[in-house]
């Protein structure tokens, strides 16, 4: 009688094995959070992430080598709260990987990011996803707290006065419009996104991601390639997102610690292969324009390199682009940094 009901259930099983997805329906949004070495700020994020009003939600941590105590942190929440889903790198492989890695695993409808870093408001889960669900938007825009250095907040009316006049939805090009007026920014944050959109993107880019390590710049990449397979956005008006700018953040790191090649080499890749995938002329024009919008970030990290590793990382930025923009990269940076300038000159004579 035991093998009879046995040999049931194994033939329903085999005959019917998307019964039992019903049950376990995919998530309506899943909330992504990269981390290194967060445990100073980790568990407001962690908890701003579990207190989302939206009950349907999964949690994907990757925690990305960290040697502090992020990863008993992230252990003791994944343990608590069967919504988290914890992807552990042994090794430090950088953000853009660890970003990508969690779009992989992610199975929710649409795709909200949060930094280790920074929290979530409570309802912006379920206020978001409610736009979305009723606009058929791939992506919905909403403004954010920003806590500055000395604890006031900034007002987001700014932020909204920029992205208004607004009715009805809008097509991804011109979501990478707004990008190219400086009305908004690439972060991923701030942001609700079509979950198959974002999951198609990092599946092209799984391989450039494992490929390099990089801790900046990668919100650029990832954005411009999930805003431009986006039919259309829409605007929530929630605040939803609170960014700390004082932060012991891994761009912050790389800043006290005078990484500028790297910071400049990660720029590099990430404007190759934007404009290296690029074959309109008008998108070109604008990715061009957006990336160098923080060039003189990008020119100072160079400038502050012993004068050969600085003069190396520099040609390795400049070739990313085309002739045109290379000469008023090399004005900019005789500009803003005339005896680097001079010596790089005389160096590159000498060498002929």
């Amino acid at each position: 009688m035991r093998w009879r009901k046995c040999s049931a259930l194994n033939i329903f099983l085999l005959c019917f094995p998307h019964f039992f997805a019903w049950a376990d329906p995919a998530p309506q949004v899943s909330i992504l959070v990269p981390v290194h070495n967060g445990e100073r700020t980790l568990v407001a994020a962690m908890d701003s992430a579990i207190g989302q009003t939206l009950g349907a939600i999964e949690i994907i941590c990757v925690d990305d080598g960290s040697t502090d105590g992020s990863r008993k942190i992230l252990e003791r929440y994944a343990a608590n709260d069967p919504r988290i889903i914890l992807l552990i790198n042994e090794k430090n492989r950088g953000t853009l990987q660890a970003r990508v890695r969690a779009l992989l695993a992610s199975r929710g409808d649409y795709i909200l990011w949060l930094d280790c870093d920074d929290e979530l408001l409570p309802e912006i889960a379920e206020r978001a996803h409610g736009t979305a669900k009723g606009s058929d938007a791939d992506v919905v825009l909403f403004p954010l707290e920003k806590v500055l250095a000395d604890g006031t907040v900034e007002s987001p009316v700014g932020w909204m006065l920029r992205v208004t006049p607004f009715s009805g939805t809008r097509s991804g090009s011109e979501l990478i419009q707004l990008l190219a007026e400086g009305k908004i920014s690439w972060n991923l944050w701030n942001k609700l996104w079509r979950g198959t959109i974002f999951r198609a993107v990092a599946h092209d880019l799984k391989p450039f991601a494992e490929s390099r390590r990089m801790l900046v710049a990668e919100d650029l990449l990832l954005f411009w390639k999930a805003a431009q397979a986006a039919s259309k956005y829409a605007l929530c008006p929630t605040v939803g997102y609170r960014y700390v700018m004082e932060k012991n953040s891994t761009a912050t790191e790389w800043a006290n610690r005078a990484l500028g090649r790297q910071f400049a080499f990660a720029v590099a890749a990430v404007a190759g292969k934007i404009l290296g995938d690029e074959s309109d002329p008008a998108m070109r024009w604008k990715a061009e324009l957006v990336l160098r919008r923080g060039e003189k970030n990008v020119l100072d990290h160079i400038a502050a390199l012993p004068i050969g590793e600085g003069r190396s990382a520099f040609l390795e930025y400049l070739s990313a682009f085309p002739p045109p923009q290379q000469e008023e990269i090399l004005r900019a940076m005789e500009r803003a940094h005339p005896q680097w300038h001079a010596r790089t000159a005389a160096m590159a004579s000498e060498s002929h």
